[in-house]
């Protein structure tokens, strides 16, 4: 037996039957417990209260990955998604309030409705670095190429040398000026006054994006939220007017049902019930599984559609 009085680890005759090895006191007091817990705190932890953590919504949800774009399906309101890419301040998202770093090369998000959309777009800095890159590489060029014969001259030389200080910003202006926009810049910039619910300038943005990039991967969505600008306001005749656009050219658009709905939902505040009625039986009939879908179901059961 020890007679330092500490506590040793019985291992010799360990075997994986036996469970995991006892700690026992050969010697000396029996110490104090250092993880005792306070008795208002004390829980059964054999016994742990059965609650289900399955999401109230047994629909899969899916993701799709486009070119600088995350889209989420089915998320539930509430429940945090954690996405495995890297933060950056250039990511924008619609759904969520906000993106929050999660950890090295992780984003969280917390959405507030069952479609979540993630855009990255890089900006001016980078748009500024492109320029600036070139107008090096011009200057870099322009001081180690030989002068030409005919600029051997002093006064030739000298102001062939002052002439790359001068014609650089020139050109480096000239380049950002003339530089292609990133597509998705401008949408990016509506989805921001729209979660500031600033819709006016929200709408100026979309229809901005629209009208200069209208063959690109957000020109649906920036339509699809141009229509949610005027159904925030409550203005039911412009939504319709919207979605009718964005349902004619975006037909296959992944909104599609959700806009067909709300195209519903504003023929029930203009009190055209068969209006209504046909575009609530055209969302569950054409997108059966979605959650659109059944909230169209839903209202069809309500008066004045109810039998």
């Amino acid at each position: 037996p020890s007679e330092s009085g500490v506590w040793s680890l019985e291992s010799g005759g360990w075997s994986p039957e036996s469970g995991v090895p006892s700690i026992k006191a050969e010697s000396g007091p029996e110490p104090e417990n250092p993880f005792d817990t306070p008795g208002h705190l004390q829980a059964d932890t054999l016994h742990p209260p059965n609650s289900s953590l399955q999401p109230p919504d047994s629909r899969l949800q899916t993701t799709d990955f486009e070119a600088e774009t995350i889209r989420i399906k089915n998320a539930v309101p509430g429940v945090p998604l954690l996405v495995k890419v890297a933060h950056h301040p250039s990511w924008g998202v619609e759904g969520a309030p906000q993106i929050y770093r999660a950890g090295p090369g992780l984003m969280m998000v917390v959405p507030d409705r069952p479609d979540v959309t993630l855009t990255y777009a890089p900006g001016k800095p980078h748009s500024w670095g492109m320029a600036l890159t070139v107008a090096g590489l011009v200057l870099a060029l322009l001081f180690t190429a030989p002068l030409p014969a005919f600029l051997t001259a002093r006064p030739a030389a000298l102001l062939s040398r002052a002439a790359p200080w001068v014609l650089a910003p020139v050109l480096a202006a000239f380049l950002f000026h003339r530089a292609p926009e990133f597509p998705v810049a401008p949408f990016n910039q509506g989805i921001a006054y729209f979660n500031r619910k600033d819709y006016a300038h929200a709408r100026e943005r979309f229809a901005y994006a629209l009208s200069r990039h209208p063959q690109t991967l957000t020109s649906g969505e920036a339509a699809y939220h141009l229509a949610m600008c005027w159904f925030r306001e409550e203005k039911w005749q412009e939504t319709a007017r919207a979605l009718d656009r964005f349902l004619s050219e975006y037909p296959d658009a992944t909104r599609a049902a959700e806009a067909l709905y709300h195209k519903g939902l504003c023929a029930t505040r203009l009190n055209e019930t068969e209006k209504a009625r046909g575009a609530f039986q055209e969302t569950r009939d054409r997108f059966p599984g979605t959650p659109w879908a059944g909230f169209a179901a839903d209202r069809l059961k309500e008066p004045p559609f109810a039998p």
